[in-house]
């Protein structure tokens, strides 16, 4: 069985896919680790810290003057990051039991990866809700961390602060990531499901155990 988990940051993905690892057995590939390594050799090339802070302030916010050339570059490492991933469940084993666990922009990595994933593994979607969402954007103005738009735009009132126009902007970014993530899935687990203290792991349709 192949399986690859999306959905936001935070929601659950790390859990169960650490869960299929250690009570089925699957093995577990980590494109937020593959990513970061990549991440971290360009980033030392340019004598920036690859930390959360320091990617964060490496590439801005949308209404900063680095943030379309360096949000490229961010997707580019990511693409490249889960081409790898293709590559290895293209070599592995058909009886292979294998995990995904892919980040929160892996909507904007483009078609090819997209019908690739679908491809080779079946996509579950771990929803978020609207309460988790709003815990999402308080996080985020509180602790900063490096966000993909992708082709959601961000706008700007003449009268709005940079915070402000956050504000207004993020929600709705959020809201367009969860449609997006229930189109690219087979199987999309409302919220309440995935984060019960009793789920199993036949929630992923994992019928045996290790």
């Amino acid at each position: 069985m192949r399986i690859t988990l999306i959905g936001m940051s935070n929601i659950g993905k790390t859990h169960w896919s650490k869960r299929l690892e250690d009570e089925a057995g699957f093995k577990r590939l980590d494109c937020d680790a593959l990513y970061r390594a990549k991440l971290r050799l360009l980033l030392d090339e340019r004598g920036c810290e690859c930390t959360q802070q320091g990617v964060t302030k490496w590439l801005g916010y949308p209404y900063d003057p680095q943030y379309a050339e360096n949000s490229k570059i961010l997707m580019a490492c990511e693409r490249e990051a889960l081409k790898q991933v293709i590559v290895m469940l293209n070599s592995s084993s058909l009886k292979e039991n294998i995990v995904v666990e892919t980040g929160g922009s892996v909507i904007y990595t483009g078609a090819d990866i997209i019908q690739a994933l679908k491809s080779l593994t079946r996509i579950i979607h771990l929803a978020a809700s609207e309460q988790f969402q709003q815990v999402m954007f308080t996080r985020y103005l509180a602790y900063p961390k490096p966000i993909i738009w992708g082709d959601n735009t961000f706008t700007k009132a003449v009268s709005q602060t940079n915070q402000e126009a956050l504000a207004t902007c993020y929600p709705q970014l959020l809201a367009s990531r969860e449609k997006r993530y229930t189109e690219m899935a087979g199987v999309t687990i409302p919220y309440e499901e995935h984060r019960k203290d009793t789920a199993d792991l036949s929630l992923m349709g994992v019928t045996g155990q290790s």
